[in-house]
């Protein structure tokens, strides 16, 4: 089962958003999409800060993507990088840089495998996906830029 491969399924901020935006610029140009679903990832030790947008606007003119969302940013969701200089003991003049940039990923996919939306959550079982082989092991099951929802137990 295969959807429309995508140049990018995830990417990092360039910049850092503040809350009360709807506004984000991402670190590379994408194919993203108006309609199409994101998610920001926390960049604070909250997991629960994660924030899902719908895309209303994106510009690709310049070298990266910004992206308008259909709601503004609750959180802050950190972009940046630090360069250390000094020694680690073998080489006396070393630089590196540290980047630390909040994932956003694209959680729109043109294949979507989807559990029954009257009881599949409410009882927590879902959809399967079964494959079988008549007896050798031989099956292959390949699964490549799929949505699934409202699968597993």
């Amino acid at each position: 089962m295969h959807g429309v491969v995508r140049d990018y399924t995830w990417t990092e901020l360039a910049t850092t958003v503040l809350p009360n935006k709807n506004q984000i610029t991402l670190n590379v140009k994408t194919d993203w999409q108006v309609g199409e679903e994101i998610v920001i990832a926390p960049t604070d030790f909250h997991v629960d800060h994660a924030e899902a947008f719908k895309i209303t606007g994106v510009d690709n003119s310049g070298t990266k993507t910004v992206l308008t969302l259909n709601t503004t940013t609750v959180y802050k969701h950190y972009s940046g990088s630090k360069t250390y200089t000094g020694s680690n003991g073998v080489n006396p003049d070393m630089t590196k840089t540290l980047e630390m940039r909040a994932e956003v990923g694209l959680l729109t996919r043109n294949v979507v495998f989807k559990g029954a939306d009257d009881d599949s959550v409410a009882n927590r079982y879902g959809a399967h996906i079964m494959l079988h082989s008549p007896g050798d092991e031989s099956v292959i099951g390949r699964f490549s830029y799929i949505e699934l929802k409202q699968v597993g137990q």
